[in-house]
């Protein structure tokens, strides 16, 4: 199990954050009714995407490198890194020479090996990037024993998610995936908050769902614009089959000026 963050009092910040309008006044600023399940007013929302921090909730799983490490490039190697064209996903092996094979292949003589280690979900490769500044880069590749992701298409939002090959897979173990693939993905990135990321059950199959909002800037002046929506894996608890799809939830307006933040 990786660690996860301390403590970051994600709606302790959001209400030290008044959230009004320029000129407006605070009692006119009410509770939200919940959306999706989600309580943060739009303007509580809009506060936390230009503030930047936190981007995740307190309980987030954290895979972040030792204090002290600098500047650190954490990638998993995927198939078009070794051969352009086709679907593109993470590569996994059960072998460790294979693995490295492939990250000598994929680094060539940019980053240097320094040191490798392996855990029950994957290899790990550490270089050191020939770069001004120097970066630190852990190259990882799955086992296919913890999660086979042949299947998917990074390309498309939905689709295939993947076979997990732990066991027993629940609750916990579809979080932990469903958190850690979050890292890597083009979701965690500026202008992205994770505003919820909780279990569901739907049939016979369970479910993990990280719920996001993204800003979409307009420009000098403009009303730039907040796309909140839900990322969501499904994994048949039998033979550890995943689906992810992408929902839209609901959008709204919003603007950053000297007065504070406000929807528009």
């Amino acid at each position: 199990m990786q660690p996860r963050i301390g403590i970051l009092a994600l709606l302790s910040l959001l209400g030290a954050c008044n959230g009004t309008e320029s000129g407006a006044d605070t009692a006119g600023v009410q509770a939200p009714a919940a959306r999706h399940g989600i309580e943060l007013a739009d303007v509580r929302i809009a506060e936390l995407l230009y503030a930047g921090m936190p981007r995740v909730p307190a309980d987030f799983l954290s895979d972040a490198p030792p204090p002290g490490s600098g500047v650190v490039s954490t990638y998993h190697l995927q198939t078009t890194q070794l051969s352009p064209g086709g679907a593109r996903h993470e590569l996994c092996t059960d072998d460790p020479n294979q693995a490295r094979t492939w990250s000598n292949s994929v680094s060539g003589s940019a980053e240097t090996l320094v040191g490798e280690s392996a855990s029950d979900r994957y290899f790990e490769f550490q270089r050191v990037r020939n770069s001004i500044p120097v970066v630190s880069v852990r190259a990882r590749v799955f086992r296919c024993a913890y999660l086979d992701r042949s299947t998917v298409n990074l390309t498309d939002e939905q689709g295939p998610a993947g076979l997990l090959n732990q066991r027993p897979i629940d609750a916990a173990a579809l979080r932990n995936l469903s958190e850690y693939l979050w890292l890597f993905s083009t979701y965690n990135n500026a202008d992205h908050a994770v505003l919820a990321s909780r279990a569901a059950q739907s049939g016979g199959s369970l479910e993990h769902e990280i719920v996001m909002a993204q800003l979409i800037r307009a420009g000098s002046g403009g009303c730039d614009r907040v796309s909140v929506f839900t990322w969501r894996h499904r994994i048949d608890a039998t033979t550890g089959t995943m689906a992810r799809e992408w929902v839209p939830l609901w959008e709204f307006g919003a603007r950053q000026g000297i007065g504070g933040v406000a929807t528009c």
